[in-house]
């Protein structure tokens, strides 16, 4: 049984994969270093990168949300900007992975562990795949990474 109580079964199963996708991209933060944020990554900035992951994160459970029948949560005014900065991001990322957490609380309540949704196993699907996504974009990330701190990490 995890930490948050949800026990075996689907919302564990996403919760692990969160907090493991999570745990990996923490990991190749630390590696970097001021000007890392700034230095190319397949044509985008590290920072452009890692700012990108939490507006998807927050799309993801504001539709993993909808899909389950549960309310909408306010999300963060987006502002337009020119530079965006390691602490912000790293901030951004923290808020997101908070309404991540509430969703999975709140799908326990709903239906134990099971993510057997009152709209039905599309639904829950849907959200299975949403959150899934999540932890896929955020493992990418880390790795793309680490390949690029070390090319032969990808291997």
């Amino acid at each position: 049984m995890s930490a948050a109580g949800a026990g075996d079964g689907p919302v564990a199963a996403l919760r692990a994969a969160l907090e493991g996708s999570r745990h990996a991209l923490l990991e190749a933060l630390q590696e970097l270093a001021e000007p890392d944020f700034e230095a190319d990554l397949d044509g985008q900035t590290v920072s452009g990168v890692l700012a990108a992951l939490a507006p998807a994160e927050r799309e993801a459970v504001r539709r993993a949300r909808a899909a389950a029948g549960l309310a909408a949560r306010p999300t963060p005014a987006v502002r337009a900007r020119q530079r965006v900065l390691p602490p912000q991001i790293v901030h951004d990322l923290a808020g997101a992975r908070f309404e991540t957490r509430l969703l999975l609380g709140e799908l326990v309540r709903l239906d134990g562990s099971k993510l057997a949704l009152p709209a039905g196993a599309v639904a829950a699907e849907t959200v299975r795949g949403l959150l899934e996504a999540v932890a896929e974009r955020e493992r990418a990330a880390a790795s793309r990474l680490r390949e690029r701190r070390d090319p032969s990490a990808g291997n």
